[in-house]
């Protein structure tokens, strides 16, 4: 391995890179990936958070791809299955607003058992019903207590944006 601070490797460019800045980039390609970010994804994370030019980051990857085959095998296994997952939870998602919308649509006293109707009618069905309304009465009102929150917070910063300041303040 090269010293420190020497030239390492020019790209296309004709920029040299030291070994240094090929090290950091390796470190953060690594601290992605742990947050099961795509190829894509960490190269315009790098460029946009870290300034780092996307031949570099293509670079250091297709080098760790190279050295660790096996390794990129099974990340590329994990990024299908956490996109099944999220597919996943998005139609559970779908599927139960729908069985709501269902179950609020039918007549009072009338309920679904595992997505059928079974004809009956009973005092426990309609409390059922009603705590579910209450429930969903209770979780709109707080949405609209957040919205106007959020109305409220963003409120001055749009009053500071039209007063046509440009400072940006880090906290």
């Amino acid at each position: 391995m090269a010293p420190t601070g020497s030239r390492a490797r020019t790209n296309s460019n004709g920029n040299a890179y030291t070994w240094e800045k090929i090290k950091e980039v390796q470190s953060l390609i690594e601290r992605c990936m742990q947050h099961y970010m795509t190829q894509t994804e960490i190269i315009a994370t790098l460029q946009v958070q870290a300034e780092i030019d996307p031949s570099l980051t293509c670079l250091v990857w297709q080098k760790l791809e190279e050295q660790n085959s096996d390794f990129f095998l099974s990340y590329s296994a994990c990024l299908r299955l956490k996109d099944q997952i999220v597919a996943f939870n998005y139609l559970v998602e779908q599927q139960t607003r729908l069985l709501q919308k269902l179950t609020l649509s039918l007549p009072p006293g009338i309920q679904l058992n595992n997505g059928t109707w079974n004809g009956e009618s009973t005092d426990q069905q309609q409390q059922q019903q009603q705590q579910f309304q209450q429930q969903q009465d209770q979780q709109q009102q707080q949405q609209q207590q957040q919205a106007l929150m959020q109305m409220q917070v963003l409120q001055p910063q749009a009053q500071v944006e039209a007063s046509g300041s440009n400072t940006w303040e880090t906290r």
